[in-house]
C-alpha cells in the first residue's frame, strides 16, 4: 500500500507475512501459542476470525526484527500456510479467471491507463498533471547536441550509446502503441472495412466505438466522423442495395444496409478482394507483446529542404481515398513521436536528429522551438500548448519526449544554428580522440600522426576544423592508412582550404623547408612557372599569376600503387626528417 512502508502478502482473504522496517507479522499455529511467545523478539499475539468448519483459527504473530529467522518459527509459518492453500482449495469462493485483471496484473501500460482512469478527477487536475508525471527514466538532458570536428564519432556515439537507452528487449510494444501504428498507416474505408469485418453487422454509432475507429476518429481530429463514416459506407456499397441512393460507387462493393440503416459488410468477398485488410485486422485481433526488441525512437537527418511539413504537419495529396487527386492534413515525424510518447507516458522516446545543423531551425520547428524547453512541456510548471495551424489542434511536447541531435562543427551553417538552439539544447563537445588509436601500424605511429596535422590545422584554420580520429580507427596496415589519406584526408583538407595547396603541403609536412624526400610528399608541385615560362603558353607576362605553382597528389596514391607509398611518407608527417632538402 501507498505511503504504509509494508509488504503485505495474502491467501484467500487473510494475511500470511507482512513485513516492515521495524517489525515482521506471521501466521501461525494457535496450538504453539505458548511456545511463541518465549522467543526473544515475540512481541504480541491476536487470533484470526474463524471461518466455517475450521477448529480454532490461526494466531496472528508480532516479531521484531532484531536477529536471524528462528528455523522452528519457519516450520510453524509453513505449516500455517499448508493449511491456509488447502482451506483455500475447499472453500465457497469461486476460481475465476478473469482475463481483465490478468492483463491488469501483467500488461503494465494497460495497468497504467486503468490506474489514470480511476483516480482521475477533473476537480483536481492541477494535482493529476504532477502525479501522472513520468519518471525521468535516464539520464541524459531532454534536449541534447553531439557536436564536433568531423570523424569524432557523433553519428556513432548516437546509434550506439543513446539509440540502446530507448531500445529494449521485453514483451514488446502495448495493444494500444500497436493499435495507434497499425491506424495511423490506413486510411479511412480500410479503418472502416477492418471494423466492419469483425463486427459484421452493425448501425453507425456502434461502429464508431469499436477500438480502431475510436483510434481514427482521434487521430484524425474529425468534427463530423458520423458524416466521414457514412460517406465510405456508401461508396462501398454495392450497386443493387435498394437502401442507399449514391450514384458513384467504387470498384470496391463489400457492404449492405438494410432499411433500418443497419450496414453489413459480405466477409467472404472482403477475403477474396481485400485479403491484406484482413490479415492486418488477424494482426490486430490477436496481437498479444511477443519478446522482441522494443524501439521507441525515430531516426532522421535534416539538410536543406527539411521543412515544417515534414516534421511537425502538412497538407499532403492523397490519392487513395478517391479517384480524383484529394488533399488531406498528415502528421509529421515529430507529432506522431510525441502521441506515442503521450500514450505511453511511462517510458522514454527520442527523436535523433543527424546534422541538425543543415536545417533551417526556424522553418522546420515553428512555434514548436519554445514548446521543447524543459519547463515548458506537458505537466511542467510553465506548461504551454499551441494550436496547430493545419489541423486546428492543440499539442504539447510530452516530457517523455527526448531530442538528440548531431552538429559537424566544420560545416558553414553552425553560425545560423547557435543562436536559434543554444539556450534550448544541452551541447555535448567530442572532440578527435588520438587515445583510440593504434601506436604501431608497421611503425607508423597514428597518434602522433592525428595530433600533428590537428595541431597545424588549428593553428592555419581552428579548432573546429580539426580531423576526427574515426577516419583511422580500422587502419591497421600501411595500405590502410593510403586509402584514408587518398580517399578521405586529402579531399577534406581541399575543402578546408579552398584548395590552398600550399596550406595543405603545410598541414601535411610536404613543404620543402620540412624536408621531406619527394618521393615522401604526399602532395607534389607538379610544375612552377617563371616569367619566361608565362610568356611561352600565354604570349605575355600574366600579372596576377607571379611564380605560379601547379600541385598534383602523388602519383603513386592517386593511382592507388600503395607499395610504391613508403611508410616514411607519413612518418615524416609528425616526425620531422633528419636530412633536409635544400629548396
Amino acid at each position: 500500500p501507498q505511503g504504509k512502508n509494508i509488504l503485505p502478502v495474502t491467501i484467500s482473504h487473510r494475511y500470511v507475512l507482512v513485513t516492515g522496517k521495524e517489525e515482521y507479522n506471521l501466521i501461525l499455529p494457535s496450538r504453539e501459542k505458548h511456545q511463541i511467545s518465549r522467543l526473544s523478539n515475540y512481541l504480541k499475539n491476536s487470533s484470526f476470525d474463524k471461518f466455517n468448519n475450521e477448529e480454532e483459527p490461526p494466531l496472528w504473530s508480532v516479531f521484531s526484527i532484531h536477529n536471524d529467522f528462528d528455523e522452528s518459527l519457519k516450520k510453524l509459518w509453513f505449516e500455517s500456510v499448508s493449511n491456509e492453500l488447502k482451506r483455500f482449495n475447499i472453500s465457497n469462493f469461486i476460481r475465476h479467471d478473469n482475463s481483465s485483471y490478468r492483463k491488469a496484473a501483467f500488461d503494465k501500460s494497460y495497468r497504467e491507463k486503468i490506474i489514470q482512469i480511476a483516480f482521475s478527477n477533473a476537480k483536481s487536475e492541477n494535482e493529476n498533471k504532477q502525479n501522472k508525471k513520468p519518471m525521468n527514466l535516464i539520464n541524459i538532458p531532454q534536449n541534447l547536441i553531439l557536436y564536433g570536428p568531423p570523424g569524432t564519432g557523433k553519428t556513432y556515439e548516437l546509434t550506439n550509446k543513446y539509440v540502446n537507452l530507448f531500445t529494449e528487449t521485453s514483451a514488446g510494444k502495448s495493444k494500444e502503441i500497436f493499435t495507434y501504428e497499425l491506424v495511423n498507416e490506413l486510411v479511412w474505408w480500410e479503418v472502416i472495412t477492418i471494423c466492419m469485418f469483425e463486427l459484421e453487422k452493425c448501425k453507425v454509432g456502434k461502429l464508431a466505438e469499436h477500438p480502431l475507429m475510436a483510434e481514427k476518429i482521434s487521430q484524425s481530429k474529425n468534427s463530423k466522423p458520423q458524416n466521414t463514416i457514412w460517406y465510405w459506407l456508401q461508396n462501398l456499397t454495392k450497386q443493387d442495395c435498394p437502401n442507399v441512393n449514391t450514384a458513384k460507387r467504387n470498384e470496391i462493393q463489400i457492404f449492405w444496409k438494410d432499411k433500418n440503416s443497419t450496414w453489413e459488410i459480405d466477409k467472404e468477398l472482403t477475403k477474396e478482394t481485400l485479403p491484406d485488410l484482413v490479415e492486418k485486422w488477424e494482426q490486430w485481433k490477436n496481437y498479444t507483446p511477443d519478446l522482441s526488441n522494443t524501439t521507441r525512437f525515430e531516426m532522421i537527418t535534416f539538410h536543406q529542404s527539411y521543412g515544417y511539413e515534414e516534421f511537425i504537419e502538412g497538407i499532403r495529396p492523397d490519392f487513395r481515398e478517391e479517384e480524383e487527386l484529394k488533399y488531406k492534413i498528415e502528421q509529421g515525424i515529430f507529432v506522431k513521436t510525441a502521441e506515442k510518447a503521450r500514450k505511453d507516458s511511462q517510458n522514454p522516446y527520442a527523436i535523433f536528429i543527424d546534422e541538425i545543423n543543415r536545417g533551417n531551425i526556424s522553418k522546420i520547428f515553428g512555434e514548436l522551438i519554445t514548446l521543447i524547453e524543459t519547463d515548458k512541456r506537458q505537466g511542467e510548471e510553465n506548461e504551454l500548448e499551441v494550436t496547430l495551424p493545419y489541423s486546428k489542434t492543440k499539442f504539447s511536447v510530452p516530457p517523455n519526449l527526448y531530442i538528440v541531435g548531431t552538429m559537424n562543427t566544420a560545416d558553414r551553417s553552425i553560425a545560423l544554428l547557435d543562436t536559434a538552439l543554444r539556450r534550448r539544447f544541452h551541447f555535448h563537445e567530442m572532440m578527435p580522440d588520438s587515445s583510440l588509436l593504434s601506436e604501431n601500424v608497421e611503425g607508423i605511429n597514428l597518434r602522433l600522426l592525428l595530433n600533428k596535422i590537428n595541431e597545424r590545422i588549428e593553428f592555419l584554420l581552428d579548432r573546429d576544423h580539426t580531423i576526427g580520429h574515426s577516419y583511422f580507427i580500422k587502419a591497421t596496415s600501411k595500405n590502410d592508412v593510403c586509402r584514408t589519406f587518398r580517399n578521405k584526408i586529402i579531399p577534406l583538407l581541399q575543402e578546408y582550404f579552398y584548395n590552398d595547396w600550399e596550406k595543405i603541403q603545410l598541414t601535411l609536412g610536404d613543404n620543402n623547408q620540412w624536408g621531406k624526400t619527394e618521393d615522401e610528399k604526399l602532395v607534389r608541385i607538379k610544375k612552377y612557372y617563371t616569367v619566361e615560362e608565362e610568356k611561352k603558353l600565354f604570349g605575355c607576362d600574366v600579372e596576377e599569376y607571379e611564380d605560379e605553382r601547379i600541385y598534383t597528389v602523388n602519383e603513386a596514391l592517386k593511382c592507388e600503387n600503395y607499395n610504391q607509398i613508403s611508410v616514411e611518407a607519413f612518418i615524416h608527417i609528425y616526425q620531422k626528417p633528419e636530412k633536409t632538402v635544400q629548396s
